[in-house]
């Protein structure tokens, strides 16, 4: 996946959440592997994130990390990245917020 990433063929949104030990934890491998990335940590952050990728802008860079320290937005990002990702994974509980026919369209 790294050298993608740097040869710029594929972009990972990484979605910490409300998790600082997972924040961590991406962060140490995103340094570790040389990888440049930018942070979003803030509920307006991911608005305007998926706002320009729905209008056709790339992010600025490959990859993007989501951290907060408050539960909502890290919720609510999963909802709004998934109307900008090709593919989104995320622990199966996250999936108890969609209504059944949201889940059924996005598999």
């Amino acid at each position: 996946i790294k050298d993608l990433v740097k040869q710029d063929k594929l972009q990972l949104f990484l979605n910490a959440g409300d998790h600082s030990h997972m924040k961590t934890a991406f962060v140490e491998v995103l340094n570790k592997c040389g990888l440049d990335y930018d942070t979003v940590t803030t509920t307006q952050g991911v608005y305007d994130f998926q706002e320009a990728l729905l209008k056709g802008k790339e992010p600025a860079k490959a990859i993007t990390l989501f951290a907060f320290e408050e539960y909502f937005p890290a919720v609510a990002t999963t909802d709004l990245l998934g109307r900008v990702a090709d593919v989104l994974t995320c622990k199966p509980s996250e999936l108890g917020f969609f209504p059944p026919t949201q889940v059924s369209a996005a598999t």
